[in-house]
């Protein structure tokens, strides 16, 4: 056991620093009253839910730019010297790209103010058509065994069905598509990283738990040059990370055949038996706050199902002849050592004289009766 701790330790300070890619960014221009451009003005955005604070500065055209950003609230200042300081508040979503132009109003001597409003509703830098949920959506809709990409659906103009696979298929084909395209113009990325699989277009390598998904959009038109390889649905998933205060989350899903519906057709008699135990648990926080955090998430399945299938194997009548006829014979030895167990006869599918022809009942076969069945 001290062994394997140790092992674990070293993994740790030997790792390297995986650093996620986001997509979303903010840009724009600060200007002073009369139009003109300000260079050299200091802009910050802070992340509400962990305080980390990114910087940068207006270039001569009085432009700026953040880029992989993660999802959430920001606070953007913009500071220039002889002027008033500005704080803008917005929400920033996974993928987005948001126009956020400042104009700055002139500080008189000795006065101390800033100025503080929200970011208009409507983002002139965006033009995808596409759905965002945030974490509290993608845990409370139903979801079918329990994937978030059956969410899929709700986006506007998409159209198909979803398969039944879980989070645990490593080929996940959701069958869904938009655009008139394909589901196999559909393409998934999470935190910024390709997910598709190289076997088959269309199709996601990776299906994330619910409760470790911080933000999904699932984009129908307008892809972003990075998406050139979509052509139907592109879905967008950025993960949770922790913040400043310790957060977890838990639940249990059961399912079984007494659970579902009673059918009313005829030729139905009854659900076959099965049971699905979902556990899911994630928890996050701070390590040290407003610096570095940590966000684990866990999802288990045990699940059986009943299978019903028709096969094809020797009748009874032929094993009993076989022993007889030839005991010793390398075909009877093998129907003896690996017998049929627990069968359930329908029919006879061939007789001795549908399979050997009209050599049956001659000493050329062991004079095998004709009309005995062989297969069943």
């Amino acid at each position: 056991m001290r062994n394997i701790w140790v092992a674990s330790v070293a993994c740790l300070l030997l790792a390297s620093l995986g650093i996620a890619q986001y997509s979303s960014s903010i840009q724009g221009v600060v200007q002073d009253p009369s139009g003109a451009v300000i260079p050299n003005v200091v802009v910050k955005a802070k992340n509400v839910a962990t305080n980390i604070v990114l910087e940068t500065s207006s270039n001569d055209a009085g432009y700026f730019r953040f880029t992989s950003m993660a999802p959430g609230d920001y606070e953007v200042t913009a500071e220039a010297k002889g002027f008033r300081t500005s704080l803008v508040k917005l929400l920033l979503t996974t993928g987005q790209s948001r126009d956020l132009n400042f104009n700055l109003e002139v500080q008189t001597a000795g006065e101390s103010v800033q100025v503080t409003a929200e970011a208009p509703p409507l983002d002139t830098a965006e033009t995808r058509l596409q759905l965002t949920m945030q974490s509290s959506k993608v845990r409370d809709l139903p979801l079918l065994n329990n994937s978030i990409y059956s969410l899929m659906a709700l986006a506007p103009g998409v159209v198909g069905t979803n398969g039944t696979p879980d989070n645990f298929n490593p080929e996940y084909f959701t069958g869904m598509s938009a655009n008139g395209r394909s589901a196999y113009g559909n393409t998934f990325n999470v935190d910024g990283m390709n997910v598709n699989s190289n076997i088959m277009n269309g199709t996601a390598n990776l299906a994330l738990s619910p409760e470790a998904v911080g933000e999904m959009t699932i984009e129908t038109n307008n892809f972003r040059a990075e998406q050139g390889t979509g052509s139907s649905i592109v879905v967008n998933i950025t993960t949770k990370s922790g913040t400043n205060q310790f957060h977890g989350a838990a639940n249990y899903w059961f399912t079984n055949n007494d659970m579902r519906a009673r059918t009313s057709l005829p030729f139905v008699a009854s659900y076959l038996p099965f049971r699905r135990h979902n556990l899911n648990g994630a928890f996050g926080g701070p390590i040290r706050k407003n610096k570095t955090f940590f966000f684990a998430n866990v999802e288990t399945l045990r699940s059986s199902n009943g299978v019903v299938g028709i096969e094809t194997y020797e009748s009874p009548e032929f094993v009993a002849w076989a022993r007889q006829a030839a005991p010793n014979s390398l075909g009877t030895r093998l129907l003896t050592t690996y017998p049929v167990d627990g069968p359930v006869q329908t029919n006879v599918l061939r007789n001795v004289r549908q399979i050997i022809g009209n050599d049956c009942g001659t000493p050329a076969t062991l004079n095998i009766p004709c009309d005995m069945p062989l297969l069943v």
